[in-house]
């Protein structure tokens, strides 16, 4: 065969073979690349959306103040460290002092499982901003958030509750009002 009857474009078939491969390698490294990229964002996606997610709040039930940790993710949420920069007193947090939250540290939150602190409301100081860390990990991952809570003004609308005769009915009374008002 003559060079000249595969010479197309000034290109010899050795030369449209070696291009053609070159194209064909650069193709395939870009769809690796694509590839591995979309895996790694797929991969970044599934763990944010069944992480673990803890929240720290305070909640007012039946005349009772607590600070609520709360794990709102989809998996389990292993607790390294908790701590608090405000020190209770054993009259804020009936009969227990110090760093409350250190007694959380080390432990396991389940999705939805809740951890409720009780404090007396009315004996803590008014417009003091309590500062919450956590550190706590799930399989993958290791996240640290900051949280901060005035109990005093978390609940600025006391809610009224009517009594009963019985003192026994009472508390079922003021928890069933307190449902009923949260529901609305």
């Amino acid at each position: 065969m003559n060079e000249t009857t595969y010479n197309l474009f000034g290109l010899v078939y050795e030369q449209w073979l070696i291009l053609s491969t070159v194209i064909t390698l650069t193709v395939s490294i870009v769809a690796i690349c694509i590839s591995v990229l979309t895996l790694k964002q797929n991969n970044k996606m599934i763990e944010e959306s069944s992480r673990p997610i803890i929240i720290i709040y305070s909640e007012f039930v039946d005349k009772l103040t607590f600070i609520v940790v709360k794990n709102f993710g989809k998996s389990l949420a292993q607790i390294d460290d908790i701590n608090c920069d405000y020190s209770f007193t054993p009259k804020q947090a009936y009969g227990l002092s110090g760093d409350l939250f250190k007694y959380l540290g080390n432990s396991a939150l389940a999705p939805s499982q809740v951890k409720r602190i009780p404090l007396v409301g009315f004996n803590m100081p008014e417009n003091i901003v309590i500062n919450i860390n956590v550190k706590y990990h799930s399989k993958c991952n290791s996240y640290c958030d900051e949280f901060a809570i005035n109990i005093t003004t978390e609940n600025p609308y006391p809610i009224i509750k009517h009594s009963t005769k019985d003192q026994d009915l009472k508390h079922i009374s003021n928890a069933l009002q307190e449902m009923v008002q949260r529901s609305i």
